[in-house]
């Protein structure tokens, strides 16, 4: 999978003020695609499940990992959201709600089927 192909990178024309003492390359800004955006996020999943293989065994060393994985994933969801491909997230008492009722299902069903806490 290419996330970016040759054609549609440039170098930039450099640009030489007075005020500058060196050289500011002006760069030509790439428009993220929809396309794009799924490939990031199905990177994401990829890496979730590497981190968790790789964390099994070598958990103390993933630390810092764990919170720059959590920060990209956290930055795919906002460029897939401010393009409109994915639902808003919902507001906490729903979450809060669904929460509950599930937590409460799953003990009624643990005490039908005869389980003891």
């Amino acid at each position: 999978m290419a996330v970016s192909s040759q054609a549609n990178l440039s170098d930039g024309v450099p640009m030489v003020t007075e005020d500058e003492l060196y050289a500011q390359p002006l760069r030509k800004v790439e428009e993220l695609t929809a396309r794009k955006s799924a490939v990031w996020g199905d990177w994401c999943i990829v890496l979730d499940r590497l981190f968790l293989v790789a964390g099994w065994f070598l958990s103390r060393a993933f630390v810092m990992t764990l919170f720059l994985l959590g920060a990209w994933q956290r930055l795919v969801y906002e460029m897939a959201l401010q393009r409109g491909m994915i639902a808003p997230r919902w507001k906490l008492m729903r979450v809060l709600a669904y929460s509950g009722g599930l937590a409460v299902a799953l003990l009624a069903v643990m005490l039908h089927h005869g389980c003891e806490l």
